[in-house]
């Protein structure tokens, strides 16, 4: 049997709350079927978008293998690459803001 993530809580007055919930309880909160999605299905859902990003990683890396191929074989290369060394620290990571792009 696959574990679900809707459950009961008591408190000490007797109070009976549905925690966290879901659609098929919200509309009948005693029913025995939930739709909350199992253990299982969260699992194989994460798997998927961690493949997914993985593919997206390696795309990136790719490309930025890429340009700066592109960059050190550049007449300028070096001067843009000390440059970019010179931009690092003010850099941010995952904030587009900070570096104009």
């Amino acid at each position: 049997m696959s574990q679900t993530f809707c459950t009961w809580w008591e408190d000490e007055h007797g109070g009976r709350y549905l925690v966290p919930g879901c659609m098929a309880r919200v509309d009948n909160p005693d029913i025995d079927e939930c739709s909350c999605p199992s253990v299982e299905t969260q699992l194989t859902k994460a798997q998927g978008r961690i493949a997914e990003l993985e593919r997206e990683l390696r795309g990136l890396r790719s490309w930025h293998d890429c340009i700066v191929r592109a960059v050190h074989d550049h007449s300028d290369g070096k001067r843009i690459m000390k440059t970019a060394a010179g931009l690092r620290p003010t850099m941010q990571p995952n904030t587009a803001e900070t570096t104009g792009v």
